[in-house]
């Protein structure tokens, strides 16, 4: 999904599949075609969370807490990568990494090693490392990126605290802002997130939790720079509801491990927020709702249908068909994008297809029925089109699809059907669509969600589709993922507009005072 997000960005499911060895990587592809885009691609895909992270201290060691920035370039393709490392006091280094011109940010970094001034970061999931050298006079560090027996040279430099975006709050609110945790208990867990509620505390107040899009995402979702549920917290806050953010488990300071979840886990770990908020005097335990984007408003009404006391939804650019319909669509769009003839995106997207039916069988298949399965596919292909797909990566399943169609998450997503669910919920629910959303095309996951909902009988459920939009709710020009940076908004007064006057609406029944 951010085959998003895994942003399907983060966003979690639902960037744009990109080509990265065509047949051989895929899946929740983010952009344009090519080795580096593969790289990245099945970084993103497994949204794979560090197992580990080690790091030898030695005298002379450089202060490397902050972000550097590189370009890495293979041919005539130029990446802009962006390594976030910080280090809490007396412990080892931690890093990220973001791929800015890609969109896609958060993706973990396994293990990170300095030895003086030695520097190592290595990315178990694409299995890539880069090696480099401080260079204390420059501030620089330059080295290679390895990967595949290939080393590219990439140098990274320091880069400053970018600006705030013009949408971030500015301390001191005018609201209140709790640090608190709560328990999953059937995961073992324990996750991490921010409350904040009005300043008014004389009665309780409607409460509403926020639900992350596809891949590792913090509190706050953030995204190149963009912080969109710390925006929408705060201009929610101010409306007079309480909103409870939250890490994603094994991101930030939650626990648990986020490689290998499924949608369903992530599910669990909103039915523990929403019972965290039924505890708390300050909410109405009968007015607790779910704002869930891409992935999260695939999440919401499962969660809905699990946890009692779910009373309202919002699903932002959410899905309405199967994961594998997703997958496939989103697969040929990219192979279109690439100006490949009809006849060829159609064997590709074909191909793409089976193995993604074989990877979501009850029992897994094993990596040599894969490869083999793929062979077989491939050898049924006219030269031609064998001839088109080959620069590409065709004729071999790469290290990183073979980890993809083995990943838990991706398994599920192909299977899982919103139908199944929002054909059960009657709940007030307000669905928000861009109308330049390029990630998930709104005519055809609007008609999906509705033909479900009234499939329920739901006489409570709202469609907006809000004009000139992209996926992630800022005024576009194209909507396309490569603008998503370049944009100073965060989220539009558009969705922010609507979203409050549904939320106001459904909740104004009058608030008991607290005791």
């Amino acid at each position: 999904m951010n085959t998003f997000e895994r942003s399907l960005t983060t966003t979690h499911i639902f960037f744009l599949f990109l080509l990265s060895g065509l047949l051989s990587v895929t899946g929740k592809a983010f952009r344009r075609a090519g080795l580096i885009a593969g790289v990245l691609l099945s970084m993103l895909v497994l949204s794979a969370q560090a197992d580990t992270v080690t790091n030898t201290v030695a005298d002379a060691e450089p202060d490397l807490q902050g972000a550097w920035v590189g370009t890495l370039q293979v041919g005539d393709n130029k990446l802009r990568l962006r390594f976030n490392v910080s280090r809490e006091q007396d412990q080892p280094y931690q890093a990220t990494m973001d791929s800015i011109d890609q969109g896609a940010s958060g993706i973990p970094v396994s293990r990170v090693t300095v030895k003086q001034q030695h520097i190592e970061l290595e990315i178990d999931a694409a299995q890539v490392l880069y090696v480099g050298e401080y260079q204390v006079a420059s501030e620089q560090i330059q080295g290679q990126w390895q990967q595949g027996g290939q080393a590219f040279d990439l140098t990274l430099s320091r880069q400053q605290q970018e600006a705030r975006k013009p949408q971030d709050p500015v301390k001191p609110y005018p609201y209140i802002e709790e640090q608190i945790s709560f328990n999953n208990t059937a995961a073992g867990i324990q996750l991490a997130g921010t409350l904040t509620r009005p300043a008014d505390t004389s009665h309780a107040v409607p409460a509403v939790v926020l639900i992350s899009g596809s891949g590792p995402q913090d509190r706050d979702q953030q995204l190149l720079g963009h912080r969109p549920f710390l925006v929408l917290a705060d201009y929610l806050t101010r409306q007079g509801f309480a909103v409870l953010r939250f890490d994603d488990r094994g991101i930030g300071k939650s626990g648990g491990t986020f490689y290998q979840a499924t949608s369903l886990d992530f599910a669990t770990d909103v039915a523990a927020a929403v019972r965290y908020l039924q505890q708390r005097i300050e909410i109405r335990a009968d007015q607790i709702g779910l704002i869930g984007h891409s992935e999260g408003g695939l999440i919401a009404p499962v969660v809905a249908q699990q946890q009692e006391g779910v009373s309202f939804l919002v699903l932002l650019a959410a899905p309405g068909i199967t994961g594998a319909e997703i997958s496939a669509n989103q697969f040929e769009q990219m192979l279109v994008s690439q100006g490949l003839p009809e006849t060829t995106v159609r064997h590709a997207t074909a191909i793409y297809t089976n193995m993604n039916k074989l990877a979501a069988k009850p029992r897994q298949p094993t990596a040599a029925e894969l490869n083999g399965y793929y062979q077989l596919q491939w050898q049924k292909l006219p030269d031609e089109i064998k001839q088109q797909l080959l620069p590409l990566g065709g004729g071999a399943l790469s290290k990183e699809r073979l980890a993809e169609l083995q990943n838990a998450w991706f398994r599920y997503f192909q299977q899982h059907d919103p139908h199944r669910w929002l054909s059960k919920t009657k709940l007030p629910t307000l669905v928000l669509y861009g109308s330049k959303d390029v990630q998930l095309d709104a005519e055809i996951n609007i008609a999906a969600i509705e033909q479900a909902l009234q499939q329920a009988r739901n006489t409570q459920y709202k469609v907006i589709q809000l004009q000139g939009l992209n996926h992630l709710f800022q005024e576009a020009d194209t909507g396309r993922w490569d603008e998503y940076a370049s944009i100073s908004q965060t989220l539009s007064p558009m969705l922010l507009s609507n979203l409050a006057d549904w939320l106001l609406q459904i909740t104004m029944q009058k608030a008991p005072e607290l005791k």
